[in-house]
């Protein structure tokens, strides 16, 4: 699961924008199961659950229907990000057992995440050694690139996307 913030030089007419905020956090995860199929992406708005940012992001018709939306106080993968991941995005994207490697994230190692991939996914989990993350993701500079070139795609030329 990679993140990244996404500065955007915007007037301020978003709803996602927070007292003059130029900013917008998101996680950003894709990757491919065993049949090749790219799974769904998981943005995370930088938001209080339950409020006016989470009930716009949580309606089915809100932004495209093949993304997972949620939001996060500092639109960090928690916790509840991280089951929202398991629940909506892996369970849905494996058939039969798995094995997924994670980073050394907190939020990775926490053992009911970890028990609930064993249990109800039938995944094993295996961690990367620290220091090799950044070998293990030569798709990084890429893929964050087109991301962010599409941001600016969808939301208008006009925009500086950093």
């Amino acid at each position: 699961m990679d993140q990244t913030g996404v500065g955007i030089d915007n007037a301020g007419r978003l709803t996602i924008d927070v007292r003059g905020a130029k900013r917008v956090d998101v996680i950003q995860r894709m990757d491919e199961n065993g049949a090749r199929c790219k799974t769904p992406c998981v943005h995370c708005f930088s938001g209080v659950p339950g409020a006016d940012v989470y009930t716009e992001v949580s309606d089915p018709n809100w932004g495209k229907s093949r993304i997972v939306h949620t939001t996060q106080r500092n639109a960090w993968c928690d916790h509840a990000t991280m089951m929202k991941w398991v629940e909506e995005v892996w369970t849905l994207a494996v058939l039969g057992c798995h094995m997924l490697m994670l980073n050394r994230l907190q939020v990775h190692k926490i053992e009911s995440v970890k028990q609930h991939l064993v249990d109800i996914c039938c995944t094993k989990v295996q961690y990367i050694p620290p220091g090799i993350t950044g070998s293990s993701q030569p798709m990084d500079v890429s893929v964050m690139r087109s991301f962010k070139s599409n941001i600016q795609i969808v939301l208008g030329d006009g925009l500086a996307v950093a």
